[in-house]
């Protein structure tokens, strides 16, 4: 093969039957042959090309570019600008102004289907969608974040992994993805506006119980839970209970009437006066005692106030991988 890639001689064969051969009718095809094995390539491949490798275009089932021993593993033109990688007669990937896809027209990056991650803008990167619960569907889905058909992959991974409570399916659920994704069903994202990422409490592992009575489904995909405030109530405070003493200094006096008392005319004392038919008693100064005080709660009147429950927050965005 010539190492420019022609694989043509440029010399016309000047030979024919019963014609005498001349030297002037021969140097030009020899020189010509001469020329090719000159620029010939050797199959060992130490010399190097100088010009295009061309090959067929091929197809799916004989791929342009293939090999000996697996004719239908290789590479051919699938269209303009696009090279469709085969594997055992069926396209597994292709090569085009995006890149690298695979067969769901989803870029391959080495980063699984269903992985999430923050990212510092807004909208999402190509192969990505953004975690916001708008929903992804085929192009016929009218799905709200992405309707196209390389949402496939991921419309079968949510599916699987989260319940419809998390990832609900446009009129229900079906037989399986595929079906759903076929009939034009949308699916829901997980919804990661204004909140932020927790471990399952099990993950493979016994429980941990660490997310309390918060959150009911800790060791479920996709449950939430928590709240940006909080409300104490008089349950949440402590009951304190006080008991205490006056001091001596609670002297005092206690007047004591008795209406239409009998007058004693023989009553006699300093501590007893007439006045008409009424009796009156005024017990002295040195009346001074204690008394117990017992203050039953703290709490009895506390309002109820929300309180703010969240730390302090860095805002971005949420994406998950087609």
């Amino acid at each position: 093969m010539p190492r420019n890639g022609s694989g043509t001689m440029s010399i016309v064969n000047s030979f024919s039957t019963g014609t005498t051969i001349s030297s002037s009718a021969t140097n030009a095809n020899n020189s010509d042959i001469a020329s090719e094995i000159t620029g010939s390539l050797p199959r060992d491949g130490q010399a190097a090309m100088t010009g295009q490798f061309k090959s067929a275009s091929g197809t799916v089932a004989a791929p342009g570019i293939a090999f000996s021993a697996d004719a239908d593993t290789g590479f051919y033109r699938k269209s303009g600008d696009t090279i469709g990688v085969v594997a055992g007669g069926s396209e597994v990937a292709t090569i085009g102004t995006s890149g690298l896809v695979d067969a769901n027209s989803v870029a391959v990056t080495g980063i699984p289907t269903g992985s999430m991650m923050m990212y510092g803008a807004t909208t999402a990167p190509t192969g990505w969608v953004r975690l916001n619960g708008r929903t992804i569907g085929n192009a016929s889905s009218g799905a709200t974040e992405r309707a196209n058909a390389d949402t496939a992959t991921l419309y079968t991974f949510l599916w699987t992994n989260y319940s419809d409570s998390v990832c609900a399916v446009s009129t229900g659920r079906g037989a399986s993805a595929a079906a759903d994704y076929a009939a034009n069903k949308t699916i829901a994202l997980p919804d990661m506006r204004g909140r932020g990422p927790f471990g399952l409490d099990d993950m493979g592992n016994s429980a941990a119980s660490r997310l309390g009575s918060v959150i009911s489904g800790a060791t479920t995909n996709g449950s939430s839970g928590g709240a940006e405030t909080v409300t104490l109530a008089q349950a949440n405070l402590p009951n304190i209970v006080l008991t205490g003493t006056t001091d001596s200094q609670g002297a005092h006096t206690h007047t004591l009437a008795y209406t239409n008392a009998a007058r004693d005319s023989g009553a006699s004392g300093s501590l007893m006066s007439y006045s008409g038919d009424d009796l009156t008693t005024t017990s002295s100064s040195s009346g001074a005692h204690t008394h117990n005080v017992t203050i039953s709660s703290m709490n009895g009147n506390v309002t109820q106030t929300a309180i703010a429950n969240m730390p302090p927050a860095f805002l971005t965005t949420f994406i998950i991988k087609l």
